[in-house]
C-alpha cells in the first residue's frame, strides 16, 4: 500500500499556477516535492478528467476558529477531499500518447467560518499559523509526529512559525506502519487568506490549476497497473494550528496537530 504524507501549515508561503497549465507531481517517490518530480500538464485536460472521477474520499477533522485570536477555540468540520481521475493525457512534448492517473487534494472550512455571500472564509486574525482518524497509526507514532511538527515551534527562528522542514522523513516510530516516507508542505496565514484566489484554493472544495495533485508517471491509456496503484494510496494529512511572533507571550501555547487520512 503506497502512502503519501502531506503537512498543511498556516504560514506565509504559497505558489499559484499563472497560466493554462497545472503543476502536478509526476509520480509517488521518496523525495516527492523535489522540483525534478514536478511536471506541467494542461489544466483543460485535468479539469475535463475530473468531471468524471473514478474515486473520491472525504475526511473531517477538528480545527481551530481562525477568526479568533490564538489559541481560539476548537471547531469541528474542517475537511480534506480526495479525487482520482483516470487517463489524464500528458502534453505531446512531454510524453507522446501517454497518460497518468491523477489524484487531487482540496480543503474546506466548516460553514461557521465561511462568508456564504462571497464563498470565501470570514476575515481571520493575524495568528500567522496554520489538516477519517488515521487509527492504524500506533500511539507512539502519532505522539512523535506531533512532537516533530510542533515541539520546536519558532525555536530556531522566532519569525519562522514551523517545527519541521519540507522533505523531512516520518519519525522512526512510524516506519513500521508507513515505511520511509517524506512530507510535502503547504503553508499559509491570515495574510494569505486576504487574497481571494489563495483563500479559495485553501478553504473551498474546488479544483483549480493550483490544486495539489500527483500522478502515476506516464503509461498507455487504460493501464490497469496504474489504476490499481492510484486506488491503493493512503494520504495522511497533518494540519498544525500554530502562531507567529506577533502573538502575545501570554497567549502562546503549544500548537496542536490534527490528523486526517484519505483513501479511495
Amino acid at each position: 500500500m503506497a502512502r503519501s504524507l502531506f503537512w498543511s501549515l498556516v504560514a506565509p508561503t504559497l505558489a499559484f499556477a499563472q497560466d493554462s497549465m497545472s503543476y502536478i507531481y509526476y509520480d509517488n517517490q521518496e523525495f516527492l516535492a523535489n522540483s525534478s518530480n514536478l511536471a506541467k500538464i494542461s489544466w483543460t485536460e485535468v479539469e475535463a478528467a475530473f468531471q468524471h472521477t473514478a474515486h473520491v474520499d472525504v475526511a473531517s477533522y477538528k480545527g481551530s476558529d481562525l477568526t479568533k485570536p490564538y489559541p481560539g477555540t476548537a471547531v469541528q468540520g474542517s475537511q480534506a477531499h480526495l479525487r482520482i481521475a483516470n487517463d489524464v493525457p500528458w502534453p505531446a512534448d512531454f510524453a507522446t500518447n501517454q497518460t497518468t492517473e491523477a489524484t487531487a487534494l482540496t480543503f474546506s472550512l466548516p460553514g461557521s467560518l465561511m462568508d456564504e455571500s462571497r464563498g470565501l472564509p470570514k476575515p481571520t486574525t493575524p495568528r500567522e499559523a496554520v489538516g477519517h482518524g488515521c487509527g492504524f497509526l500506533p500511539a507512539q507514532c502519532r505522539a512523535d509526529m506531533e512532537t516533530s511538527l510542533t515541539g520546536s515551534w519558532t525555536l530556531d527562528d522566532p519569525d519562522v512559525p514551523c517545527s519541521a522542514l519540507l522533505l523531512d522523513p516520518v519519525p522512526v516510530s512510524c516506519e513500521d506502519s508507513l515505511g520511509l516516507i517524506r512530507g510535502d508542505v503547504i503553508a499559509w496565514n491570515s495574510d494569505t487568506l486576504a487574497n481571494e484566489a489563495a483563500a479559495k484554493l485553501l478553504t473551498v472544495d474546488e479544483l483549480n490549476p493550483s490544486s495539489w495533485a500527483i500522478g502515476t508517471g506516464a503509461g498507455a491509456e487504460g493501464n490497469e497497473t496504474a489504476y490499481y496503484e492510484t486506488s491503493n494510496r493512503t494520504f495522511i494529512i497533518g494540519t498544525v494550528f500554530g502562531y507567529s511572533s506577533s502573538v502575545t507571550e501570554g497567549n502562546k501555547q503549544p500548537p496542536k496537530l490534527s490528523l486526517a487520512c484519505l483513501r479511495p
